[in-house]
């Protein structure tokens, strides 16, 4: 998407007017979606959130897969390309797994299920006697030979360029994959970014990071990073999955602030920091590349602004005013709003990120939640923050935070400006003096821009803004709430299960299909029956609240069925068959995002 149509806006002043207004079209258009908050992405349209983690840690299968680029530190559970059996019985079952379309940096660890199985180039206990792994990060010029000598369609031709990709290779073992083909998921470090602090011919070369050999030309010499603003700066001159600009169009100086940023330390509970932004994740190219920026965006809450030919990448934090704007800039009386709408307006955040403390599955973060202001609009108002590229619960509360002291700025207003007006862009602060108000070093943030014409001819620059201040971005370690990550139980395997010597008394006796209900036992008296679970508390007034359990006896059969409702099992919204007969489990409801665990 190019720039060039703005680029002689912030000279503007001997256009004419009729320009201006054809070049200010695209101006608005993209001031509108880059200045959005983090309270306005969120009630924005937008992919779902199942939409977004569809694929990421579950392996799939299609006839067509979308291109997905992993950035950061992800688990990944890939599109099946290639699945073949050989040797007797098809004893070996050959998978190949398409991780990422651009190259990444390397692969830390391989998961079955939840269980991990390798880790940085070794398998854990006996997983090495029954499984094979070959490993792929984009730069291979050749087809993996193991894979080429054991299975006659793949090929020496079949080298799969540019894309990173593993070949795993299972061998039959009832003991190891009692209910077959196992979920296979990777943690993998993203792909290699460009670090002009890292660069010595670059202007903002940094000699305290110790390292001075990346080159913008040369991807070879790009190396692996969590950082936002540069991950961003990189989807945008993609040339084939991102925006295609030039990276010259990115403003040097926003990016190198941006990068600062988000490397800064934060103090954490129980000691030690950790860096303020970070973005880990997939990129779905099934997205639109706007809606794929927003979502990036939701990292750091913060903007990307086309302004005079280049694109300003910021990161949030508070930034001071070196601008003043006071009556002589105005061409027209001020619109201002005093208080937000209901709509607009929260007093606790809650929404669901990735943890790594839980190896990357979507769970709840602990809930940012202001008891005064509940009091002062009087009711709990919510407002749902997911965060699909945050794995830090301590990021997530951060952003939470942000997002609700954004909502209480209530003071908004509209200035019709001058030619001036052009000299802010979106996510800029400035000093607002007005006398008639009262106003004096009073502190707004732009939003964005509309334009009009005066019936002079006169250009009216319309800048709508809103209060800000330096608090919004604070934290400290007293504003982090405890977390405590949810339990990662597979479900029961014929060893180890539970044996029910006998029925229990109150045990309610199944023949048919049921809807099940919380705090109560059953017992599978017939076979072919599908159990129903109930709705949560998040769909329903009375449904099942985090906690609360609902135990299951089975007879002498194997082919129970759980339905989930709509909602998960383990993390995952498939029907689970249940084929332990003369055994028993409970179900335990862990929130939205794991669902029901199993013990």
């Amino acid at each position: 998407m190019a720039v060039s149509l703005i680029a002689g806006l912030i000279t503007a002043a001997g256009a004419l007017a009729t320009e201006m207004i054809v070049a200010a079209a695209f101006l608005k258009t993209w001031a509108i979606f880059t200045a959005l908050s983090a309270v306005s992405r969120a009630l924005a349209p937008s992919p779902s959130f199942g939409a977004i983690l569809s694929g990421t840690t579950v392996m799939s299968r299609e006839a067509t897969p979308s291109r997905k680029i992993v950035y950061g530190r992800a688990r990944v559970g890939g599109s099946i390309a290639y699945l073949d059996g050989t040797g007797t019985d098809n004893e070996y079952l050959h998978i190949v797994l398409l991780i990422s379309a651009r190259k990444i940096d390397g692969y830390e660890a391989m998961y079955f299920n939840e269980e991990k199985v390798w880790e940085n180039g070794s398998f854990l206990g006996s997983w090495g006697t029954y499984v094979t792994l070959s490993t792929h990060n984009g730069t291979q010029t050749l087809a993996d030979s193991s894979l080429v000598d054991a299975s006659t369609a793949w090929t020496s031709t079949s080298v799969l360029n540019g894309i990173a990709y593993t070949y795993v290779r299972l061998k039959q073992s009832n003991e190891k994959f009692p209910r077959g083909l196992p979920n296979i998921s990777f943690v993998v470090r993203g792909k290699p970014v460009y670090d002009p602090q890292k660069d010595s011919t670059s202007a903002y070369y940094d000699a305290s990071l110790g390292v001075s050999t990346q080159r913008l030309n040369d991807e070879t010499t790009w190396q692996f990073s969590q950082n936002p603003a540069l991950i961003k700066a990189d989807y945008i001159a993609d040339a084939k999955y991102g925006l295609g600009e030039s990276y010259a169009s990115i403003n040097a100086a926003s990016l190198d602030l941006a990068e600062t940023v988000s490397n800064q330390l934060v103090s954490v509970t129980g000691g030690g920091t950790q860096r303020r932004y970070s973005l880990d994740g997939v990129v779905d190219t099934a997205n639109t590349r706007r809606n794929n920026l927003e979502l990036m965006l939701s990292a750091t809450n913060g903007r990307i602004v086309p302004s005079g030919g280049e694109y300003f990448i910021s990161a949030a934090s508070y930034v001071a005013p070196t601008v003043t704007i006071d009556e002589s800039m105005l061409v027209g009386g001020i619109s201002t709003q005093t208080k937000n709408s209901m709509s607009n307006l929260f007093n606790a955040v809650k929404g669901v990120f990735l943890s790594s403390e839980e190896n990357y599955i979507a769970t709840d973060y602990p809930p940012v939640i202001s008891s005064a202001y509940a009091v002062e609009d009087g009711e709990p108002m919510y407002l749902e923050l997911n965060l699909p590229y945050t794995n830090s619960n301590i990021r997530a509360q951060q952003l939470a935070k942000m997002s609700l002291l954004e909502s209480r700025q209530q003071i908004s207003v509209t200035l019709p400006m001058n030619l001036s007006g052009l000299l802010l862009k979106a996510g800029d602060t400035f000093y607002l003096n007005n006398e008639r108000l009262g106003w004096t070093q009073k502190v707004f943030q732009v939003l964005s821009y509309d334009f009009d014409v005066a019936a002079t001819g006169e250009l009216i620059v319309g800048v709508s803004c809103i209060e800000t201040e330096a608090s919004i971005y604070d934290w400290d370690v007293a504003d982090q709430v405890a977390y405590t990550p949810a339990p990662i139980i597979n479900l029961p395997t014929p060893t180890g299960t539970i044996q029910y010597s006998e029925i229990a008394h109150d045990a309610i006796i199944l023949a048919a299909n049921t809807n099940l209900e919380v705090g109560k036992e059953y017992h599978v008296a017939a076979s072919g029956l599908t159990l129903t679970l109930p709705l949560s508390i998040q769909f329903s007034p009375t449904g099942a609240t985090v906690g609360e359990t609902i135990a299951i006896s089975v007879g002498d059969f194997e082919d129970t069925i759980i339905d989930p409702n709509g909602e998960r099992i383990l993390s995952d919204t498939a029907d689970r068959l249940i084929n332990l007969a003369n055994k028993g489990f409970t179900l335990v409801y862990t929130g939205s995002a794991y669902g029901w665990a199993v013990r």
